[in-house]
């Protein structure tokens, strides 16, 4: 039979458990969000590309094209700023903002220009 003494003792074994779990869980999160800011801010920070003179884009393009880009560039920021659970769903969301910019860019350039981006793209990834 548990003694009064013992029954706090383990009471107080549990609550400390209990207490030691959620620090490590919140410290895991912390590490993730942390790594998510780093690696977002990493994506908009690489080195800049002058895509107008790359791409030879008209004054029409260059504005719509910089539009597309500040817009994207700013979800990212946010992107940066929210809590996600896991990598896996910030992996997901930058997957699904990198398809709606490149559709939305498509739309701006012709194919060959839209080639030259895509090239240049996988040229500054594989550098940074």
């Amino acid at each position: 039979m548990l003694t009064k003494q013992s029954f706090t003792s383990l009471i107080l074994l549990l609550l400390l458990t209990v207490s030691c779990n959620q620090s490590i869980k919140e410290s895991k999160n912390s590490k993730i969000s942390q790594e998510q800011q780093e690696n977002t801010r990493s994506v908009i920070n690489r080195k800049s590309i002058d895509f107008v003179e790359h791409l030879k884009l008209s004054s029409e393009q260059a504005l719509s094209f910089n539009a597309v880009r500040d817009k994207y560039k700013q979800q990212m920021m946010q992107l940066s700023n929210e809590d996600h659970t896991d990598k896996q769903s910030l992996t997901e969301a930058i997957q699904q903002m990198r398809k709606e910019q490149f559709a939305e860019i498509n739309q701006i350039l012709s194919s060959e220009q839209f080639v030259q981006y895509k090239e240049l793209i996988k040229a500054n990834s594989e550098n940074n």
